[in-house]
This record gives C-alpha cells, structure tokens and sequence, in this order.
C-alpha cells in the first residue's frame, strides 16, 4: 500500500507546488507590476471598480516552469521519457514568446491585429521547432497543412485561454 501511495504523490505533490509557488507569485506581482506601469485603469473595456495589476500570468508561467523542473528532478523517475529536455526547451522557448507577448500587450495596450500577427509568429515557431500536427484522427498530414493546423490551433489556444480568463 505504502509503496502505491508513493506512487502517485508526485500527482499530489507537483501541482500542489505549483499551485503555491503561483499564489505567492501573484501577491508579489499584485506589490511590484504596479511599479512597472502594468496597471488597467477602470473604465474603457476594464470593469474593475478601481486600478487593477496587470501581468499574473508571468507568476502562474514561473510557477509551471519550477514545478516541472523539480518534478524533473524529483525521485518520481517516470515522468523522464515524457518531459525529455529538448521537449521542455521547445516548450519553454514558446511560453517565453507567448508571455512577452502578453507583458507587451499588458504594459502598451497593443492592438488586436498585432497581437495576432505575434501569436501566428509563436505558431509558426513552435510548428518550425518540432511542436506541431503530424496527423489528425489517424491521418497523416503533409507540411502545409500540418503547418496549417498547428498555427490555428496555437492562436486559438492563446485567444480560448484569454477569454476564458476575462483578460484581453
């Protein structure tokens, strides 16, 4: 029993991590994004009631990033062969883009056809660097369509993820 327990406390342990390290990242966001001018203002597209800080999704990334690494190098050996280093560089790289972009947006207030222009670029990349559709339902893509797929579904995800988080 001890042995199955311990098992499957990194599925327990990781997250939990996580889960931390993102909520004390987010009260020092909340102290120091207004210092950096990443502020929303009330009013406009906004409906918060009173000046909001802006740019906590850097602390719910860096929280991500820390538990994968020490789940990495936790004695829980069988998460190795699904987060190889080249796989976590790749996805690292693309995050790194995506969260630019986000703190970009956050401080400047960019236009949305720039944003979008950005998020197909961080499609592309991820497409070019090896993250991409190689087959869908079992059939075999070719490289315009994979291409093709990949970018959509990355934009998409960025766009879903933002509107399900009631930020622009």
């Amino acid at each position: 029993m001890w042995v199955v327990l311990y098992k499957y406390l990194a599925y327990i342990i990781f997250p939990a991590t996580a889960l931390l390290i993102s909520c004390l990242l987010t009260m020092l966001c909340i102290k120091l994004m207004p210092a950096l001018g990443l502020v929303a203002g009330p009013g406009g597209r906004h409906i918060h009631a009173k000046p909001t800080p802006k740019g906590g999704g850097l602390a719910i990334a860096i929280a991500f990033f820390v538990a994968w690494m020490l789940l990495l190098h936790s004695p829980w050996n069988y998460f190795i062969g699904t987060m190889k280093s080249d796989i976590i560089t790749k996805v690292a790289l693309a995050a790194s883009l995506i969260i630019i972009l986000g703190i970009i947006d956050d401080r400047f207030d960019i236009r949305a056809r720039y944003k979008l222009i950005g998020q197909v670029f961080i499609g592309l990349f991820c497409w070019y660097s090896g993250i991409k559709y190689v087959d869908v339902f079992g059939v075999q893509l070719n490289g315009i369509l994979s291409c093709i797929i990949t970018v959509f579904w990355i934009v998409g995800f960025i766009n879903a993820f933002n509107f399900i988080d009631g930020m622009d």
